[in-house]
């Protein structure tokens, strides 16, 4: 058959099978293979990040190859050849009815003699295994030996395209990893040298004696201070993903009155949030209890990575919004901006260490993917859960549940 034929055809399969998947909000998988029966083999490569195929493999199946190199060995190794009066194993096209291999070419086939039939898995669904036991005092011997024989026969063929789609698999996800790595390397020392590089200069004026002005000696004085809190941000992050990769991280959860944690945060942070030029609308449910069993300094990391976020994506509607309410036997906290958004393609990635969404005002704003990496993994440390809702140009909220705890908890566990 004309192999440009095989090719459209194979292309067109895989692109057709792609198409219906590639929307799928939950498809975690870089590859997808289909089978045109018995002619090619088609994988489509999928980009999680742009969500779209990026190519495609087509590879031609020789039926005769397959047959006289790789099946019929097999079949005499395993069942024997002319010698073996007792079992004969028939390859058998059941669609074109003809024999492609056997273990005994001098016993010819026939419907009536076969005891047996094994069909060849999606590739090769036309083929089907059809095997005689011609002696009957240990037919019950013979068929457990087939049984037996058949799987190892079916792995030996599955195992070259498994090894296939393993290997690409394999080096997709080592590409993905190495680039988000790189950029995310890239990205770190960039924002390591320019608050250095603030401080220094501000430093060296003060030094040299070249500013001396009470109100000149104050600014330059804010900026080193917020430059150093900045590093000292930055810093905390590496060490916190540092010690989270490596099981260091250590949670002394205990029960916390969750608005309390909120309450502290907002008056430590009230001013900074305010002099962004953000308008904070804070609300909680009156007479409820928001009692849950976490560490407090997780909370405020969790807290300040996500009012950050909110701050940082927001380029025109200043706004933010923190809610505290509960759902039935959970206390829920939501943080919600009303900035650029995430795209619904965006939003499996967005817990991705070093992962950052590919927008223009994304990626102009300083930042090294790492935030809500840390939010999640304290999250789920602290028993929790996260949730994120988000509308393409008109913001994000992210939602964290957690157990709440009963007064008979609260005091078992003192």
């Amino acid at each position: 058959e004309d192999y440009s034929n095989l090719v459209c055809d194979g292309v067109g399969l895989i692109r057709s099978a792609t198409r219906i998947q590639i929307n799928n909000f939950d498809l975690r998988w870089r590859s997808m293979i289909e089978f045109d029966a018995h002619r090619s083999m088609n994988i489509g490569l999928i980009n999680l990040t742009e969500n779209r195929v990026i190519g495609y493999f087509t590879f031609i199946l020789n039926q005769e190859a397959i047959v006289e190199k790789l099946i019929a060995p097999l079949i005499y190794d395993y069942f024997g050849g002319v010698e073996n009066e007792g079992t004969i194993v028939w390859l058998h096209d059941h669609r074109r009815d003809i024999v492609l291999a056997t273990n005994n070419s001098s016993v010819d086939f026939s419907v009536d003699l076969v005891d047996n039939r094994v069909r060849f898995p999606r590739f090769f669904s036309d083929w089907i295994l059809k095997v005689a036991f011609l002696n009957p005092p240990i037919t019950s011997a013979y068929q457990d030996t087939f049984r037996k024989n058949i799987i190892v026969l079916g792995f030996a063929v599955l195992f070259l395209v498994g090894s296939l789609l393993f290997m690409f698999y394999t080096a997709q996800k080592e590409r993905e990893l190495s680039m988000r790595q790189a950029g995310f390397l890239a990205n770190v020392t960039h924002e390591l040298k320019t608050p250095l590089a603030v401080m220094q200069a501000a430093g060296e004026n003060i030094s040299d004696g070249r500013v001396t002005e009470p109100e000149r000696l104050k600014k330059y004085g804010s900026h080193i201070y917020d430059e150093s809190i900045r590093l000292r941000k930055m810093i905390e992050k590496l060490l916190d993903v540092a010690k989270y990769d490596a099981g260091q991280t250590l949670v002394n959860a205990k029960p916390q009155d969750l608005k309390e944690l909120v309450d502290n945060y907002l008056e430590e942070n009230k001013e900074f949030i305010e002099n962004k030029g953000f308008d904070l609308e804070y609300t909680f449910e009156d007479e409820t209890e928001f009692v849950i069993e976490a560490d407090g300094d997780s909370i405020e990391t969790i807290l300040g990575n996500l009012v950050e976020n909110a701050i940082k994506y927001s380029a025109d509607t200043k706004k933010m919004e923190i809610k505290l309410f509960e759902d039935e036997s959970q206390v829920k906290l939501s943080v919600r901006d009303y900035g650029v958004g995430i795209k619904k393609s965006e939003l499996k990635n967005i817990f991705k260490k070093f992962y950052r969404v590919e927008e223009t005002l994304v990626a102009k704003t300083k930042g090294h993917g790492l935030g809500l990496s840390i939010v999640r993994n304290l999250v789920l440390l602290n028993g929790g859960d996260i949730s994120v809702d988000s509308e393409y140009g008109s913001g994000t909220t992210f939602t964290l549940s957690f157990p709440k705890l009963n007064p008979e908890e609260i005091k078992n566990y003192s």
